[in-house]
């Protein structure tokens, strides 16, 4: 999103339009956000604990970085109030902001609101669904992500050619929850034991050769605008079904080296705030135009700022406020101590399985 928003404001060498395709960060964090839930999900959580966790998880720094857009980006309440409050209150890609007030990346927390609310009627069905019934409403997700922008495009756009239906069409909840709920699908099908070792690098390679693909058949007019999204969500779930079984096997990775844990713990902040970093330094930073190796300057501006924010976000209110609020919050009952008889063994018992990163990954950022 950084990459794709940035290329809204300087442009350097190579990227290009291919910049554009950075938007689809956000469908792959949707399918990202069902994987880690279904994976974390206990049946012991109480649906309100469920609901309360989730909110106090984002919306302490959501409130905060709105704040810190109207004051940075100088917003005037009578026009800015109303995508305040749609932001705030997490209804914001219901009625879609089109003036770049309140906080413009915030529609897609009010998308995962709706993902939670729905959770807990969706998981149980599908977290018992044969792998054959699995298959079945993966291919129909994609088939529905695929067919909706169609239709959207070809016939309800036409007449309504402005750029708040192209958000509605964009952005709308029920929509994007495809991609959610394929995520928790593939979160099923790896629960009830389904492995496929697809090699990272074949999953990265898969990713880019999707990029090129999709960029050669919009440079050739045999795709419109916007296709990304849905070409792309298949291919993030190849990647997300890699990286987890890596985890599961005990391998190596990158993704598990300390600097980029702890930007996988900001990024929440990082993504809230990076486009108001960019759009409050824009005035104060020297840009060429055109694509120019000169614009790496700005663009390493932004990026370390945004950061060093994202980081103090999290050290001091995003962390800090999940742990006080859940802590007065409604919590699940607790379970009776169950004293057991014990019964000398015939012979050396195995060590317990130590739990793998993925699976601590998810119990620590999911329910």
């Amino acid at each position: 999103m950084f990459i794709y928003h940035s290329g809204q404001i300087c442009r350097v060498p190579y990227l290009g339009d291919y910049t554009l395709y950075g938007d689809s960060g956000v469908a792959f964090f949707f399918v990202l956000s069902g994987f880690v839930l279904a994976w974390s999900f206990s049946d012991e959580t109480r649906m309100r604990v469920f609901y309360w966790r989730r909110l106090v998880r984002i919306w302490p720094a959501l409130v905060v970085s709105v704040a810190f857009a109207y004051v940075a980006l100088h917003q005037v309440w009578s026009v800015a109030h109303q995508d305040v409050f749609l932001a705030v209150s997490l209804l914001q890609a219901w009625h879609p902001n089109v003036l770049l007030t309140g906080n413009p990346v915030s529609w897609s927390l009010s998308a995962e609101a709706f993902f939670y609310l729905i959770f807990p009627f969706v998981i149980r069905p599908i977290i018992k669904a044969k792998p054959v019934v699995l298959a079945a409403l993966a291919a129909l997700l994609v088939g529905l992500d695929l067919g909706f922008r169609k239709w959207a495009f070809d016939y309800y756009l036409p007449h309504h050619n402005d750029t708040f239906h192209l958000l509605v069409v964009l952005r709308i909840p029920p929509y994007r929850a495809l991609e959610f709920l394929l995520g928790i699908v593939v979160a099923a099908a790896m629960l009830r034991g389904w492995r496929p070792r697809i090699p990272m690098s074949v999953a990265l390679l898969l990713v880019a050769a999707d990029v090129y693909a999709i960029k050669w058949a919009m440079d050739q007019q045999l795709l419109g605008m916007f296709w990304w999204n849905q070409l792309m969500t298949p291919a993030f779930a190849v990647l997300i079904i890699s990286a987890a079984g890596r985890d599961l096997a005990g391998k190596r990775s990158v993704f598990r080296s300390r600097s980029l844990v702890a930007l996988g713990t900001w990024s929440y902040a990082f993504y809230l705030i990076h486009l108001t970093v960019m759009k409050w330094l824009e005035p104060h930073v020297k840009m060429v135009q055109g694509e120019r190796w000169q614009n790496l300057v700005p663009l390493w501006t932004f990026l370390s700022v945004a950061v060093v924010l994202s980081w103090l976000c999290y050290r001091f209110i995003e962390h800090p406020a999940d742990k006080w609020l859940r802590r007065i919050g409604p919590k699940n009952p607790r379970r009776p101590a169950v004293h057991a008889v014990r019964v000398p063994a015939p012979g050396p018992l195995p060590e317990p399985a130590a739990a793998t990163p993925v699976a601590q990954g998810a119990a620590a950022g999911g329910q």
